[in-house]
C-alpha cells in the first residue's frame, strides 16, 4: 500500500482511537428522562432505518414506562446467528465488522445512558449447540467465535452500558435438550420458501472434500432450510426478544415488535456474515466504516498493520483493510 497522506493518517489515528480505545460512560443525570423522551431518542434518525409501526412503538413505550418506574436499565435484545460466516476470510474469528457493530450500538445507546441513570444493557441472543445440525457448521467453530466475541463485548462494555451474550438453549435446560426439541419438530416443519432455500444454500457448510466445488445437493439444502425454520420458530426466542422486558433491535426490515437499526455508520448488513473495512471519503476528510457481504466480502483489499487494545481478540484485528 502506498503511504497515507498526512490528513488520512490523522483521521485513521482518530478513528482507531474511537473504535478501540478506552471508554467512559456519560455522567449520571440528576433528573431521569421521561419514557416519552427515551422513546424519541430510540426512534430517532439516523439509527432508525425504517418507520416504527404503531404496535412496536406501543410495546416499547410500555417497557420504557416499567424501566423508568423501577429505576432499571433499559434492556435491548438483538437476535443474531451466534456464528461467523464460514466463507469469510477471518472465520471462525471476528473481524472489524464486529468492532464497527459495537461502536455503532454504543453510539446509539450512549444517548440513552446520558439521560437514564440506570443505564443500558444490550443482549446479543442466539441458540447455541444447534448450528452443526442446521447447516453443518462445526461446533468448535461456533464455540471459538462466541468465546472471541464475548471477550470483545467485555472490552467494549462500561458500568452503565453493558453488552452480553444470551444463549436461548439455557431456557430449555441446555444445548443437548434444545437440540433434541428441535429434532423432534423437524418433521412438522412446512416446505421452505424460495427465500429460505436461497439462504440455506449460502449458509450450508461443505464437509471436507464434499461436492467438489459444485452446488450442494438440493435434498441437503431443503433439509438445512427446514431445520433453520424449526430453529427460528423456537418459542424462547420470541419470548425473550419480543414479549419480555427487552426492546428488540433488528438489522432486517419488516420484523414485528422491534426497531430496524443500522449495523454501522454506512450499512444495515448482518456483521457476523460480513467483512469490515474502512473507506476514505475525501468530501468528509474521514474514514467511513463499511461492511461487505457475499462475493464482495471475499475480495482482497490493501491492509495496514495496526496496534490497539483489541488486538488479542482476533488475528484479523492486527491489520486493517483500507480502501482509498
Amino acid at each position: 500500500m502506498t503511504a497515507l497522506s498526512s490528513s488520512q493518517s490523522r483521521a485513521l489515528a482518530a478513528t482507531l482511537a474511537r473504535l478501540t480505545g478506552p471508554l467512559q460512560d456519560p455522567p449520571v443525570p440528576t433528573t431521569p428522562a421521561s419514557p416519552e423522551h427515551l422513546l424519541g431518542l430510540i426512534a430517532a434518525r439516523p439509527w432508525r432505518r425504517s418507520a416504527l409501526d404503531e404496535a412496536s412503538a406501543a410495546a416499547m413505550a410500555t417497557k420504557l414506562d416499567r424501566a423508568v418506574a423501577a429505576g432499571a436499565p433499559i434492556a435491548f435484545s438483538l437476535p443474531f446467528g451466534g456464528y461467523r460466516g464460514w466463507q469469510l476470510p477471518s472465520a471462525p474469528d471476528p473481524d472489524w465488522s464486529e468492532v464497527f457493530w459495537l461502536d455503532y450500538l454504543r453510539s446509539f445507546a450512549e444517548r440513552l445512558v446520558a439521560v437514564h441513570p440506570a443505564g443500558v444493557r444490550i443482549a446479543l441472543s442466539y441458540v447455541g449447540g444447534v448450528m452443526e445440525w442446521v447447516n453443518q457448521l462445526p461446533q468448535q467453530a461456533q464455540n471459538r467465535y462466541l468465546d472471541r466475541l464475548d471477550l470483545l463485548l467485555q472490552l467494549r462494555s462500561t458500568p452503565r452500558l453493558r453488552f452480553q451474550l444470551v444463549d436461548h438453549a439455557d431456557a430449555h435446560g441446555g444445548r443437548s435438550e434444545v437440540l433434541a426439541l428441535l429434532q423432534a419438530r423437524e418433521s412438522e416443519q412446512p416446505p421452505p420458501s424460495d427465500a429460505e432455500l436461497s439462504r440455506a444454500r449460502r449458509n450450508l457448510v461443505p464437509l471436507t472434500g464434499a461436492w467438489d466445488g459444485q452446488p450442494p445437493p438440493e435434498a441437503l439444502v431443503r433439509q438445512a432450510a427446514r431445520r433453520c425454520g424449526v430453529l427460528m420458530g423456537l418459542e424462547s426466542r420470541r419470548a425473550f426478544n419480543k414479549f419480555g422486558t427487552h426492546l428488540q433491535l433488528s438489522h432486517g426490515r419488516g420484523a414485528s415488535l422491534c426497531l430496524h437499526i443500522g449495523s454501522c455508520r454506512s450499512a444495515v448488513a448482518q456483521p457476523w456474515v460480513s467483512t469490515g473495512f474502512l473507506q476514505w471519503c475525501p468530501q468528509r476528510d474521514a474514514w467511513i466504516e463499511q461492511l461487505a457481504t457475499g462475493e464482495a466480502a471475499m475480495r482482497r483489499r490493501p491492509t495496514i498493520g495496526v496496534e490497539h487494545p483489541l488486538m488479542a481478540v482476533s488475528p484479523a484485528l492486527r491489520t486493517l483493510p483500507l480502501l482509498r
